[in-house]
């Protein structure tokens, strides 16, 4: 995919209000089925810190004893923050 910075929102978070209340959400943001939240434009990803079962998703999906040996912790990209400007 090619990244073009003009499609990310202008709000302070992933996701902007368009004037008639429509939220609109950064395509370059995911939340994964395996316990990760995934910035596209930024090839940035940690664990979901609102997925209760992130930790375990992470470890069966990987394979791995530590979820955080396979991806840190960042409250900030989770919370839908823009990190990205």
């Amino acid at each position: 995919m090619k990244k073009d910075a003009s499609l990310i929102p202008l709000g302070m978070y992933c996701y902007d209000y368009t004037e008639g209340g429509e939220r609109v959400q950064c395509p370059y943001w995911n939340r994964t089925d395996y316990g990760t939240v995934r910035c596209e434009y930024l090839e940035k990803e940690v664990i979901d810190e609102f997925d209760d079962d992130a930790e375990e998703k992470i470890r069966t999906r990987f394979g791995v004893a530590d979820a955080s040996d396979k991806f840190g912790w960042c409250d900030l990209l989770a919370d839908e923050c823009r990190i990205c400007r």
